[in-house]
């Protein structure tokens, strides 16, 4: 018998609590798939512009170029003991390398320094959108929260509020606010704090308190 009705709410809130994980998990399987398109993008551009670089002279415009590897004189030290003529036997230590340089050159003798192409990883776009996120939240919690400042003699503002307004609309301005809300399209708070703690940092996100802010935005 449940006269006071606890097990029938501690029942609905462990259906909630199972909803709520089922649906971070069901989302966060999202980030990860907009996080590869990302990715996926970001390793195309590389590609793109290493050819852009790479495949033509930048001194005479040509496209015969040839690839090479340019050696680049190291340093060596070390110190030998023993005798080959007695035991037969040496031992000694030695430190130092040899680097090499991938260069571009061009039939007209000139080069240039080879563009490697850098291959964006998920897990990679998806901690970067993360820092971008947390960026913008910590502009619009400094704007929420500006004040005059009686010690700046380049003040130009007469009260908090025109301040604050100033900062937040240059918060809105340009396009990483955009981007970010598309990302973010769709994904509840609960899933955004769970990856940033768990998945990203690993601890306590210094921007989960701060998320709201992000959601007031939307």
């Amino acid at each position: 018998m449940d006269l006071f009705g606890f097990k029938k709410r501690k029942a609905q809130r462990e259906r909630l609590a199972a909803f709520k994980t089922k649906r971070i998990k069901e989302e966060f399987k999202i980030l990860k798939e907009r996080a590869e398109q990302e990715a996926e993008r970001e390793s195309k551009q590389s590609q793109e512009l290493a050819n852009r670089v790479n495949d033509k002279c930048p001194k005479c415009g040509s496209k015969n170029v040839n690839d090479r590897i340019k050696r680049l004189q190291g340093e060596f030290s070390g110190d030998m003991e023993g005798s080959i003529y007695r035991s037969g036997y040496v031992h000694g230590h030695s430190e130092g390398s040899i680097d090499t340089n991938p260069v571009n050159k061009c039939e007209c003798g000139h080069e240039w320094k080879k563009r490697e192409v850098k291959t964006t990883w998920t897990y990679e776009a998806l901690k970067d959108i993360f820092e971008r996120l947390h960026w913008m939240l910590e502009d619009y919690h400094k704007a929420y929260n500006a004040k005059l400042d009686p010690n700046d003699l380049d003040e130009t503002f007469e009260s908090d509020e025109e301040k604050r307004k100033d900062l937040l609309k240059k918060c809105d301005e340009g396009t990483q606010r955009e981007n970010l809300l598309k990302f973010f399209k769709d994904i509840h708070l609960e899933t955004i704090k769970e990856t940033a703690e768990k998945e990203i940092y690993g601890g306590l996100w210094s921007s989960a308190e701060k998320i709201r802010d992000f959601y007031e935005i939307v």
